[in-house]
């Protein structure tokens, strides 16, 4: 019997464990995904009125994102539902940190004023100054996107790193203690598999079991908040690297550990301190520093940073190759621990 059909044996006696631990993650998104769609009135003093259709790369950035939510130039009723789709775009572009003890929504008002006063140099090339006087006059109430569509990404996708690597820590955790320490552990002894290929099987069945936790979770979610598809596709990666990173920790605990329960407790007890210090529970900006230098110790800190960027860059890739360190230092001292494990039994 091959070591991939052993997880799935062993998954099956933890299906229970498995379904309980995914419909928790149903259970707690619409919490978390429950904001009011706040409007703010913005008494425009400059705006920019124009052919988006000859766009500047600025411009590009509002025509991705009006095309993004289907918002096409020839449903428009009135320029002021265009001017006001517009602004949600703006919303977009303009950083949106939330400084400590302000509140997000003046923040946001203020940063989108500034960011439409940049555009008025735009009126002047494209001479609509008649039309941006009338314009400037109405006050258009507009939802800001990054209070609620973006938070709610941002909240949701790092509340969902910790039930991850909770369901990787203790699911994985418990199937590979039951490998480690029943007669297939005995029999490795004497079988002509190397441990460094025994490991990577168990890491490949993980793996599998990673692939399908992350679909159920991105589904779940997306049944609740809006993905676009490269949103979806770079919240799918980020997910499976820190999976990756993970279940490699968990290996290196269920080896170390020879008792399940202990084994357990351990994986439940770092899991809920991780997602205290890398940014989980608490965002990183108001998160103490020392706290922070912690956090950074874990993979699940790069993770979590991944979900706070407003677009991947190469900051993302970084984060992404410090998980995959972490898993290859994981995997190697699990795999020098075995080796030195084998030599203990032996001179035994």
């Amino acid at each position: 019997m091959t070591v991939f059909k052993t997880i799935l044996i062993l998954l099956k006696r933890n299906f229970i464990y498995a379904i309980l631990s995914l419909t928790s993650i149903f259970i707690m998104i619409p919490f978390l995904t429950d904001n009011s769609n706040d409007t703010i009135g913005l008494n425009f003093n400059s705006c920019y009125v124009g052919d988006i259709e000859n766009a500047t790369y600025e411009e590009k950035n509002l025509i991705k994102y009006l095309e993004k939510y289907n918002i096409k130039k020839e449903t428009y009723n009135s320029d002021e539902t265009l001017i006001a789709n517009k602004m949600r775009a703006y919303s977009i572009i303009v950083d949106l940190t939330k400084p400590q003890g302000e509140d997000r929504v003046s923040v946001n008002s203020s940063l989108l004023n500034l960011e439409v006063h940049q555009f008025l140099g735009y009126l002047n090339y494209y001479n609509d100054f008649d039309k941006a006087n009338e314009l400037m006059k109405k006050e258009v109430p507009m939802k800001i996107i990054g209070e609620a569509d973006s938070e709610k990404k941002e909240v949701l996708n790092a509340f969902l790193m910790y039930q991850l690597s909770l369901f990787i820590m203790m699911l994985s955790g418990k199937i590979l203690s039951l490998i480690y320490n029943e007669d297939l552990k005995k029999r490795q002894l004497i079988s002509s598999i190397t441990p460094k290929k025994f490991t990577l099987n168990i890491i490949l069945g993980m793996f599998s079991i990673l692939f399908v936790a992350v679909l159920i979770t991105m589904g779940a979610s997306s049944l609740f908040v809006k993905y676009g598809t490269k949103d979806f596709m770079y919240s799918f990666i980020n997910f499976m690297f820190f999976g990756i990173s993970m279940i490699s920790l968990a290996n290196l605990i269920s080896k170390v550990s020879k008792n399940t329960k202990i084994a357990d407790g351990f994986a439940s007890s770092i899991t809920l301190i991780l997602a205290f210090t890398s940014g989980a529970f608490i965002p990183p900006q108001f998160a103490n520093e020392n706290v922070i230098k912690f956090g950074k110790l874990f993979p699940e800190y790069y993770a979590i940073q991944n979900v706070y960027e407003a677009e991947w860059s190469n900051s993302s890739l970084k984060n992404i190759a410090i998980m995959l360190l972490f898993a290859a230092i994981y995997f190697t001292i699990s795999i020098y621990y075995e080796k030195f494990f084998n030599k203990g039994r032996k001179k035994l």
